[in-house]
C-alpha cells in the first residue's frame, strides 16, 4: 500500500477536502468541495492531495495499483465496483488522480477538441474523480443509476454542456459524499454547486497557475457561441470553452445560443 502524507492529519484533510464527517455537507466548516470548471481553478492551483492510496482496475487498494485517489473515495469505489461486477457488469478504472503536471502533459498531447480540461480545472487533481471503462451503454446506465449509493456524481452528464463547460463525459465520476451525490441526481456538480455555494470551497486565481495554459481568453467568441462544423465554441463566465459535439449530435443555433443538439 502506497500512502503519500505532507504533515496534515487525515481525518482533517478528508473532512476539507470531501465535505465528511461535519454533519450535513453543508454544515462543513466554510464548505469544502472544490467547484471546478473551466473558469475556476482548485487552491492552490497546483495542489496535491495529502494523503493517497494505490488502486488497482477493479478499484480494490494495492500498493503496486497503477492508479491513485484519496483512501474515502477508494473505500466507496471498490464497494461500487464490486457490486457492478456481482451484477454480472464489466467495469474497470481507466484513470483517477492526476498532478497538476500530469494534467499540462494530458492536455498538450491531447488532440481532440474539448477531450481534456486544462491544468488546474481538472477534477482528477482532487484524487476523488475516476474515469470507468465499459463497454456497454447499459453498464453506463447502470453506473449512472447506483453511483450516488456510494457518494459518486456524473459530474458531465449527457446535454449539460452549456452548463458544466465541458463535454458529456458519462464514464468521469466524482468522489463528494451520498448526500451530494443525492442532489446531483439527474443534475451536474455545476448546478448543484449554485444551488448550494455554502458547499464551495474557495478557487485560485487562474493567472497564478504555474502554466499558461491554464488560462485561456474568449478571443471574440461571445457566450451565445457559434459553430464550426461540430465543434462548439461560447465564452463560458470568462473563459473560452470548446467541445466537440460528436458524431450523435449536432452543434446548432438554439433559442438560447449555439448549442449540442439531437440531429
Amino acid at each position: 500500500m502506497t500512502i503519500t502524507t505532507r504533515g496534515r492529519s487525515p481525518v482533517l484533510v478528508l473532512s476539507l477536502l470531501l465535505g465528511i464527517g461535519c454533519g450535513r455537507p453543508s454544515d462543513a466548516d466554510g464548505g469544502a468541495l472544490p467547484w471546478m470548471s473551466p473558469s475556476r481553478c482548485v487552491a492552490p492551483c497546483d495542489f496535491a492531495p495529502p494523503l493517497l492510496v494505490s488502486v488497482t482496475a477493479d478499484g480494490s487498494r494495492d500498493g503496486h495499483g497503477p492508479f491513485q485517489l484519496v483512501p474515502e473515495a477508494q473505500a466507496a469505489l471498490e464497494r461500487w465496483l464490486r457490486t457492478a461486477r456481482s451484477a454480472g457488469l464489466s467495469v474497470e478504472v481507466a484513470s483517477a488522480y492526476r498532478s497538476y503536471d500530469d494534467q499540462v502533459a494530458v492536455y498538450m498531447q491531447t488532440s481532440e477538441v474539448g477531450r481534456a480540461a486544462r491544468p488546474g480545472h481538472s477534477e482528477h487533481q482532487l484524487g476523488t474523480a475516476v474515469d470507468l471503462r465499459y463497454a456497454t451503454e447499459a453498464t453506463g446506465a447502470w453506473l449512472a443509476d447506483h453511483a450516488a449509493e456510494y457518494g459518486f456524481a456524473l459530474s458531465y452528464p449527457p446535454g449539460k454542456e452549456r452548463i458544466t463547460g465541458y463535454r458529456a463525459e458519462p464514464w468521469h465520476f466524482r468522489f463528494v459524499g451520498n448526500e451530494v451525490a443525492r442532489w446531483a441526481r439527474g443534475r451536474s456538480l455545476h448546478e448543484v454547486f449554485v444551488a448550494h455555494p455554502e458547499l464551495v470551497a474557495p478557487t485560485a486565481a487562474c493567472d497564478r497557475c504555474p502554466s499558461r495554459i491554464s488560462t485561456s481568453q474568449c478571443e471574440g467568441v461571445g457566450e451565445r457561441g457559434r459553430c464550426d462544423g461540430t465543434i462548439l465554441s461560447w465564452c463560458f463566465e470568462g473563459t473560452l470553452s470548446r467541445v466537440d459535439c460528436g458524431s450523435e449530435r449536432a452543434c446548432s443555433e438554439t433559442a438560447d445560443g449555439s448549442s449540442c443538439v439531437a440531429p
